[in-house]
């Protein structure tokens, strides 16, 4: 703790010759008050958007005096010109810690409204971050349509906790809708590259995904897709592909460090980023001189379990326009060895279909289309695909890409379509799906109830969750578990809800639900996305923290 007093009363001194000065009066001298600051340990160790500061100081004075006759003044102190933060007027500090991880100084500054005279006592601040692994929760504040994201984070030595509102908006973000991230390599080269994207009802928004969260940039002021081809303004970033995978090392689990496609509205592209994203040839066509764009469902079907980040991708897409799944047809100069990128063009085709096969690529011959997608992880991963046809019945359809051979052969497998039956209660009334990689099991839910269905075995099992379910996913990338599943639930009436995680068991003959009592977080806000994160800085972010922090000195 340093102390350090200042006297700011200015005195005019007149100077005359001693003789002519004759002293006959008496007069009264007033004690000056000296004021002793305890209580103010010499350094503290805070996490960003996590901790409260409460420092409730002991002021002694020397001289009697009403506390009405002190001001109070706690401030950080930043800039070659010294200007103050100040984070409260009161002699009691009480702070939500909110600003970038960092090492700060505190002041306390007292002041004598008599004598003008001031006291001041500084403390050393190292704010640091959980926030490099955890489970990013997106949602709107209660009462209001304003962006609000939280995190469930493990701080070492102590039990997993929820931190509130650790990204802390720079424009008006509201309704949000999702979030997209790329996963991170855990290396410089590759890192630089590493995306996340926050989605709302009107901007797609760039923002850090390190130690800290900082807004960056609105993805269609990106420049990362430029192309002649007429679309949509502006571009609104739907999907990024390969998503990251389980693993230790961050390397493997990165898969689009070397191979990435973007989905928006109306555009699909792919390419090799390496070290700058740049797309500028939409592939969603029928033709290479086609300029008429189908409008794409936001997912790449691909295998989800591959953790090789170099691994030929031969996705399947699926055409909203024509009804029918598609792959690539790809026509090029160069090597057939890559994928299309913004020096080679390619564009799309539709798939054959033959007798005897579980179902159709082309939707039309069965009027069917598509109401939800998913990639699976389980020994590379099958793709999963819910349909519904005009009369509302619904159907599953598994297949899986291809993970081998060329852009002039490759073949993708049907491997079964599963008609919904009755057994599965209200599935017509479903606000939230996911499907299991490890059984045939598909996860939906109505209000408040959870329903686990074997679609091959016809078996059902459900659990009230006690309120709203807002947002239902398979929890794959945490632990590599492929029968966990994460949930949010949310009560408007009391403002509070949770997420919590929950195994779906009953081995290869049934179908059970439980609970994990363990992983239940409480939440103050309706949850719409959740997203598991694990990365540090990379160089962007370790520049823009160190210049944050440079500001604040």
């Amino acid at each position: 703790m340093k102390k350090i007093a200042y006297i700011l009363t200015g005195m005019c001194l007149l100077l005359f010759p001693a003789c002519e000065i004759e002293d006959k009066g008496h007069y009264d001298y007033t004690p000056l008050n000296e004021l002793t600051i305890e209580g103010i340990e010499s350094a503290y160790h805070l996490l960003a958007q996590v901790d409260d500061l409460n420092i409730e100081p002991k002021i002694t004075a020397s001289v009697p005096t009403d506390e009405a006759n002190y001001e109070y003044s706690w401030f950080f102190c930043s800039g070659s010109d010294h200007q103050h933060t100040q984070i409260s007027t009161e002699k009691d500090l009480h702070w939500s810690v909110t600003l970038n991880p960092g090492n700060y100084t505190l002041y306390f500054q007292v002041k004598d409204k008599s004598s003008e005279l001031q006291w001041i006592e500084s403390t050393d601040i190292t704010i640091t971050t959980d926030y490099t692994t955890g489970f990013l929760l997106l949602g709107d504040e209660p009462g209001s349509d304003r962006l609000r994201m939280d995190m469930i984070m493990t701080r070492i030595g102590t039990d997993t906790l929820v931190g509130e509102r650790v990204f802390v908006p720079e424009t008006d973000l509201r309704n949000a809708q999702g979030m997209v991230y790329s996963g991170s390599a855990g290396m410089s080269m590759f890192d630089n590259l590493k995306t996340l994207f926050i989605q709302t009802a009107d901007k797609d928004v760039k923002i850090t995904s390190g130690t800290y969260f900082k807004e960056l940039d609105e993805f269609d002021e990106l420049n990362i897709i430029e192309t002649d081809v007429s679309h949509m303004e502006p571009i609104r970033v739907k999907e990024l592909f390969p998503h990251p995978t389980y693993g230790s090392n961050t390397a493997q689990t990165y898969r689009a460090r070397s191979m990435r496609g973007y989905i928006t509205e109306d555009m699909i592209v792919m390419g090799q980023p390496l070290t700058v994203e740049y797309f500028a040839t939409p592939i969603n066509k029928y033709s290479e001189t086609s300029t008429r764009l189908f409008h794409p469902y936001p997912l790449a079907f691909i295998p989800g379990g591959s953790t090789s980040t170099t691994q030929i991708v031969y996705p399947i897409f699926y055409d909203m326009d024509a009804q029918c799944f598609v792959t690539i047809e790809r026509t090029s100069t160069t090597s057939f060895a890559y994928t299309p990128t913004y020096k080679a063009t390619g564009y799309c085709k539709k798939m054959d279909d033959h007798a005897g096969e579980p179902f159709p690529w082309d939707q039309t011959s069965v009027g069917r289309s598509l109401v939800y997608g998913e990639n699976g992880y389980k020994s590379g991963g099958d793709s999963y695909a819910l349909m519904v046809d005009e009369s509302g019945k619904y159907f599953i359809y598994v297949f899986k890409t291809a993970t081998s051979g060329t852009w002039l052969s490759f073949t993708h497998s049907k491997r079964g379509c599963y008609p919904i039956e009755t057994t599965a209660q209200n599935f017509d009334q479903a606000s939230h799906y996911a499907f299991l990689s490890d059984k045939y099991v598909i996860l939906y839910s109505v209000g408040s109830m959870l329903y686990a269905y074997d679609y091959t075995r016809q078996q059902l099992a459900s659990m009230d969750m006690g309120a709203e379910i807002t947002c239902l996913k398979t929890e794959y990338l945490s632990a590599g578990s492929l029968t966990d599943i994460i949930l949010a639930t949310f009560d408007e009436g009391t403002g509070t809800g949770t997420v919590r995680k929950l195994t779906i068991g009953g081995g290869n003959n049934n179908v059970t639900i439980e609970e994990k009592p363990k992983e239940i977080w409480p939440v103050t806000m309706r949850v719409k996305d959740i997203l598991w994160k694990n990365s540090g800085d990379n160089t962007l972010e370790t520049d823009l923290l160190a210049e944050s922090n440079d500001e604040t000195e």
